[in-house]
C-alpha cells in the first residue's frame, strides 16, 4: 500500500494520482488521506474515484479529528492498517 496525507493540496494530488496509478507493483493499493482541505482536494479525489479501479482509495478525516501529521498517520493507521509506503 501507498498512502498520501492530502492537506490543500489540490494543485498536485490529480497527477500525483494519476502517476502513481501508472505503477505495476504487485499488490499496490493507494491511499489518499484528505486532512479537511479547504480547497478542491475533495471533488478532485471524487473524480479520481470514479475513474480508477479498487486500488483506489480515499478518506477525508472527521472535523472531531485531531489535527496535525502524527495524528493523521495514527488515524491512516486505524483505518487502513500498516501501509509500505507512508507519503
Amino acid at each position: 500500500r501507498i498512502s498520501i496525507i492530502a492537506i490543500l493540496i489540490g494543485g498536485v494530488i490529480a497527477e500525483t494520482v494519476e502517476r502513481l496509478m501508472q505503477l505495476t507493483y504487485p499488490d499496490f493499493t493507494l491511499w489518499v488521506i484528505d486532512d479537511r482541505s479547504t480547497d478542491d482536494t475533495a471533488a478532485i479525489l471524487t473524480r479520481l474515484s470514479h475513474k480508477y479501479d479498487q486500488r483506489f482509495h480515499w478518506f477525508t478525516r472527521s472535523p472531531e479529528s485531531k489535527p496535525g501529521k502524527s495524528a493523521v498517520l495514527n488515524d491512516a493507521r486505524s483505518r487502513i492498517g500498516q501501509a509500505q509506503v507512508f507519503a
